[in-house]
């Protein structure tokens, strides 16, 4: 029986290296994507195939225009079909009041954090149209609740989950899963980012919640059995959500399927007065 394929993005380093390594043990054949291919490598290193398994690394710089054709040129000489993909990778990009930053330099934080990865759905989802698969989108800070100082990383996550919602109601009847998952505070170069800001920039709340990131041992089993969880077939029917690692217990959703399919729980919305207990606010 061939291998399953996963395609994952930023995994050169952070998050991304550990999604490869952990999905590496598990027999998939890997499409492994950054713009640092010498790290890459480097991951690549790290892992211990098996016989009959495939690993393909590929460069792609997401900020420039149409990266998408190249990049898929590549992946159809490598398989047919990819049966989960990954949008992992993302950049910080400007921190501070937005009316002080650079427009140029947000604008790059939306081409590569919602832009890029809905250019590779696009493609992805044409790999998946015979046989069905998952795709997990990454969230972050400031996707689904106020962040002052990021705007660009936040407002590109806000649409990041808002397109996953969008597409996984296209693709309901595809046998397509698309969800977004909050992987939590996690000690990588991004964060690294926020401790190096000057401190009346990212504002104290931040550096203090990084700096507690970095001084506890961090563990992303729950992370990878999150992304196992969606991509098996108990998870099939969940699609359209936006899944804490670290506070909802998705574990019991396949069990609960019928009740989080006919609601928006867990998924990004307006809240009204009568949401509230409210009645002044509404018609």
């Amino acid at each position: 029986m061939a291998n399953k394929t996963c395609l994952i993005t930023g995994a050169s380093r952070g998050l991304g290296k550990l999604l490869a390594i952990f999905y590496s043990k598990l027999d998939f054949d890997l499409i492994l994507v950054a713009s640092d291919l010498v790290a890459l490598k480097s991951v690549a290193n790290e892992i211990q195939l098996v016989d009959g398994q495939k690993l393909l690394l590929v460069k792609s710089d997401f900020s420039i225009e149409a990266f998408e054709i190249d990049m898929f040129n590549e992946i159809s000489n490598f398989c047919d079909s990819i049966d989960l993909l990954i949008n992992n990778a993302a950049i910080q990009g400007p921190i501070g009041p937005f009316s002080d930053l650079t427009f140029k330099d947000w604008e790059r934080v939306f081409k590569v954090n919602f832009l890029a990865p809905a250019a590779i759905c696009h493609r992805a989802i044409r790999h998946m149209m015979n046989g069905g698969g998952t795709i997990i989108n990454l969230s972050g800070g400031g996707g689904a609740g106020l962040r002052p100082n990021f705007s660009a990383y936040g407002a590109s996550k806000a649409a990041l989950i808002r397109f996953s919602e969008t597409i996984a109601a296209e693709l309901v009847h595809k046998n397509i899963n698309v969800n977004t998952i909050a992987p939590g505070v996690m000690p990588t170069d991004m964060l690294q980012e926020v401790l190096e800001s000057p401190d009346n920039v990212a504002g104290p709340q931040e550096k203090n919640s990084a700096m507690e990131a970095f001084r506890v041992d961090f563990d992303m089993t729950d992370i990878g059995d999150l992304c196992l969880f969606l991509s098996s077939e108990k998870a099939r029917k969940i699609t359209g959500k936006l899944i804490s690692v670290k506070w909802d217990n998705w574990e019991a959703w396949s069990d609960n399927i019928e009740a989080l399919t006919n609601s928006d729980l867990y998924t990004l919305r307006r809240i009204v007065g009568r949401d509230r207990g409210i009645s002044w606010g509404d018609k």
